[in-house]
């Protein structure tokens, strides 16, 4: 038996500076009992972006969960917009 489930209800396809590849986002809504929670929908992204190239890290959004679709791909558009060329993979895409 699931513990949840989630339905995808849009995905975008980036293009982001002089990657050589596309970059992913996707949009879903929480489904069964995850609908009586005050944060239906979430966002994902296929890459974290680094600041720099000697950033120790890549930034990870803080905040993926939101109270409306419209919240969500603002959220998800905001996040893409502060792309660099430096990217790693989100290995939970």
């Amino acid at each position: 038996m699931y513990r949840s489930v989630e339905k995808t209800v849009t995905e975008y396809i980036f293009a982001v500076g002089n990657l050589e590849f596309r970059v992913k986002g996707r949009i879903s809504e929480k489904l069964g009992s995850g609908l009586n929670t005050p944060l239906p929908y979430s966002w994902t992204v296929s890459h974290h972006y680094k600041a720099s190239k000697d950033a120790p890290s890549a930034t990870v959004p803080a905040k993926t969960d939101c109270a409306s679709r419209e919240e969500a791909e603002r959220m998800l558009f905001t996040y893409v917009r502060s792309f660099t060329d430096v990217v790693e993979p989100n290995r939970f895409y």
